[in-house]
């Protein structure tokens, strides 16, 4: 069963829209321990200490040591999981943002080359204490967090350079889909066509659906209504917001077309969705 890992409206929203910090930690893992095959809509960067053990990203399985690391991106389906004999233990940061991916470009990483070596002296000492005391979160973390993601992401860039490993090249439809994935994150609370992101892309209309379709498994039409759908599931679980400001903030004017198209999507209407999910967790807090 694929498992999917959403970080929640109210993280995704960040002062600093450049590079947005979401979480850290570490992780000395069980024999054989997984994770997948999931998705995120988000990048995690995993970064291994010492052991062994495989990532799986399409039909490409690599299998990983110490210093060595992972980067995970957004939508894409991957999976990994610890060495039974010798199990890895690694430390790992999520975090999104306008320019996340260009900077793993620039490192050389891409959602089809995300295998690197740690740079030496990344991982000090001190770096390791850092995301043990991500277990314990404290008041502000999350600017200092934001700190050590930039430094992180500056080394691997640095090492990239310096080895003179160049950015991976990107074909044509792969870029295509990335901005027209970039253009509906940026916009879906707006009324937006398919033909407004072609046009955004690069590309005509029925090209871009054609490769869209090819590399996502879906239409554009169709990622863009997920993408509302579950920006619209975070904002349900706020009582305060009445379901025609839910419609308003993804992109729908209409209430009843919002309601429509969020019935078609999550099998059940909004009003029904909201009451059954806070009822779930009022239960869970007793």
């Amino acid at each position: 069963m694929v498992q999917r890992f959403d970080i929640p409206l109210a993280s995704r929203l960040g002062a600093n829209s450049e590079l947005i910090y979401y979480y850290s930690g570490d992780h000395a893992c069980t024999p054989g321990h997984r994770w997948g095959p999931g998705l995120r809509d988000h990048f995690v960067i995993h970064f291994i200490l010492s052991g062994k053990g495989s990532f799986t990203l399409g039909d490409s399985t690599h299998e990983l040591e110490e210093g060595q690391g992972f980067a995970i991106f957004p939508e894409t389906l991957v999976d990994y999981r610890a060495d039974s004999v010798d199990p890895w233990h690694y430390v790992w940061v999520g975090f999104s943002g306008l320019k996340a991916e260009e900077f793993l470009r620039r490192a050389g990483l891409d959602a089809r080359h995300p295998v690197f070596r740690c740079p030496d002296g990344m991982l000090s000492k001190e770096r390791r204490e850092h995301f043990r005391e991500a277990n314990s979160p404290k008041a502000n973390d999350d600017l200092k967090w934001t700190g050590i993601l930039y430094d992180l992401i500056w080394q691997m860039i640095e090492a990239a350079s310096s080895s003179r490993a160049a950015p991976p090249e990107q074909s044509p439809a792969d870029e295509y889909t990335r901005r027209a994935i970039e253009f509906i994150h940026k916009n879906y609370s707006r009324k937006i066509s398919v033909a407004d992101i072609a046009r955004y892309a690069g590309v005509d209309r029925k090209h871009l659906h054609a490769v869209f379709k090819k590399r996502m498994h879906t239409s554009p039409q169709q990622f863009l209504i997920r993408c509302r759908m579950e920006i619209a599931c975070d904002m349900l679980l706020v009582p305060e917001l009445q379901i025609g400001d839910i419609a308003r903030s993804v992109g729908y004017e209409d209430p009843f077309l919002f309601s429509k198209m969020f019935r078609k999507a999550m099998g059940e209407a909004p009003v029904k969705w909201r009451g059954r999910r806070l009822a779930e967790g009022r239960s869970g807090e007793e």
